[in-house]
């Protein structure tokens, strides 16, 4: 019987830098692999096998951004929070705009609520004439 290794390694091109996930994948782009009776992300798989066990609570971070890499040495293992700064930048104590990151602060695990608010309420004003009239429109049908 191959093992999990050898199986793992017949599904990779090692061409390049990004060693390329060859087999199936998910739609989202990432590579599917069957290991110890699940089947997980591609990348996932490559850091049980050749890094070692993810902790709970973290999660495996492409340093390359290439969904389909499976090369050990471009995967690090990061909370869900600093694997979101990965992404979108910022730090553990405040958001790429500058707002302190607190839980009060957290709009979708990930965005700065103020900004968010902000947002909102620009593109409130910037629409509301057709918003309302929307809505007019909407509560004539109604009264009919």
């Amino acid at each position: 019987m191959i093992d999990a290794k050898e199986r793992f390694w017949s599904k990779v091109d090692k061409g390049c830098s990004c060693w390329e996930w060859l087999a199936g994948k998910f739609p989202s782009g990432y590579g599917a692999f069957f290991l110890y009776g699940r089947t997980e992300r591609a990348h996932v798989a490559s850091y049980k096998l050749f890094v070692g066990e993810v902790l709970d609570g973290y999660e495996v971070h492409h340093i390359c951004e290439n969904r389909a890499c499976v090369n050990p040495d471009h995967l690090k293992s990061l909370t869900h929070l600093q694997h979101k700064n990965e992404h979108y930048g910022g730090s553990e104590t405040e958001f790429p705009c500058g707002h302190e990151r607190q839980e009060k602060n957290l709009y979708a695990k990930s965005r700065c609520r103020i900004c968010f608010k902000k947002y909102k309420q620009e593109w409130y004003e910037a629409n509301k004439d057709e918003i309302l009239a929307k809505q007019q429109e909407y509560y004539l049908r109604k009264t009919k």
